[in-house]
């Protein structure tokens, strides 16, 4: 009878003080300022820094740009030798592709 009594009070205590940690919690989360997340702007208008000697390495720089594009969307020139960079990079940079695919066909999987 003893351990019946004592499993209610163990219960009930354990209540309370799950009860107290939720109020304090609540307490607590009204009087700390919590500030929104940054929103993140787009890149659009930013302005690419360029080097300093930029012109003592490139004659042409629209000649450059277009050699860079050719070489993005060439599939000689990506990791494998049939898939351009351009085909995963190409939104902005990123990579949007959903499932992991660091190593596609190369170990035979």
């Amino acid at each position: 009878m003893k351990t019946k009594n004592f499993r209610k009070q163990v219960i009930v205590s354990a209540g309370l003080v799950a009860s107290g940690l939720m109020a304090y919690t609540i307490a607590m989360a009204q009087t700390i300022p919590i500030d929104p997340l940054p929103t993140i702007e787009t890149l659009k208008g930013v302005t690419v820094p360029l080097p300093a000697q930029l012109d003592d390495y490139i004659m042409n720089r629209a000649a450059a740009i277009q050699l860079g594009k050719a070489a993005f969307w060439d599939m000689a020139v990506g990791s494998d030798g049939k898939t351009a960079c351009a085909s995963c990079h190409f939104h902005a940079g990123a990579d949007s592709r959903v499932t992991n695919q660091t190593s596609p066909g190369l170990k035979n999987e």
